[in-house]
């Protein structure tokens, strides 16, 4: 008799933690489960939102190309500036007139390009420099005196248009130091050519008034917004450039 109750006993027993240990691992594999349940969410709300930034960063970067298109080519002026659309996929941009800085630093020094600190061109043989003067609503010195430190054969072309209307007209001078007279109704494109075979330095001062600043480029910021992420993306677009003649 005892020796059945002891089988009893020993089978209950056996029962009882096989039911015990498949609790734990049921438990085990619950928290398991749960556990890569969180890292898959999170993984996707990380995937999602860098998805969702992107498209906002897209979004502010076509705000700065269509901005720098109505500034340069359509001669837009940047004093009353504003622009604002959105992308097929429903992202969209903007920029104010408050978004555009106007460059006037040596891109040498860093310093602002003054009639104390005049902006000194390097040219080595062959070489070209060209500055447009052409930023609609940028304040522009009402003189600009262009010479050279040297004696180097040198070419300087100005060709200036009307804003409004064409009138365009060229002068060709050989002779250093130029003045040129900057008339607020026109736009400007500068070139100096070196001719010689060695290098020359041309000198650009602002010269009227006495606390002129010359503009050399435009800083476009836009900012770009899909759902509730926000991007901003600025651009730098200088108005002057050296090249081979």
């Amino acid at each position: 008799m005892d020796f059945k109750n002891n089988k009893k006993k020993q089978l209950s027993d056996r029962q009882g933690v096989s039911l015990l240990m498949v609790v734990l691992i049921i438990g085990v594999i619950l928290v398991a489960t749960l556990a890569i349940s969180q890292i898959v969410l999170r993984q996707g709300r990380v995937t999602k939102g860098a998805e969702i930034s992107e498209r906002a960063y897209f979004a502010a970067e076509s705000g700065v190309e269509k901005a720098a298109y109505q500034i340069f080519k359509e001669q837009t002026d940047i004093t009353t500036y504003n622009l604002s659309g959105n992308l097929t996929n429903n992202a969209t941009y903007q920029v104010n007139s408050s978004d555009l800085t106007v460059d006037v630093k040596n891109p040498d020094t860093g310093q602002e390009i003054t009639q104390s600190q005049p902006w000194q061109v390097a040219l080595s043989a062959g070489q070209a420099f060209s500055l447009a003067l052409d930023i609609n609503g940028a304040t522009y010195p009402a003189t600009l005196q262009i010479d050279r430190s040297g004696t180097q054969p040198s070419d300087l072309i100005i060709h200036s248009w009307l804003k409004v209307g064409g009138g365009d007209e060229q002068v060709f001078v050989i002779d250093f130091p130029y003045d040129l007279n900057i008339n607020s109704a026109r736009f400007y494109q500068i070139r100096i050519n070196n001719r010689s075979a060695g290098s020359e330095t041309y000198i650009l001062k602002p010269t009227s008034p006495a606390n002129a600043k010359l503009p050399i480029g435009l800083y476009i910021k836009a900012k770009g917004v899909f759902f509730s992420y926000q991007r901003t993306v600025e651009g730098n677009f200088p108005r002057w450039q050296k090249f081979g003649i």
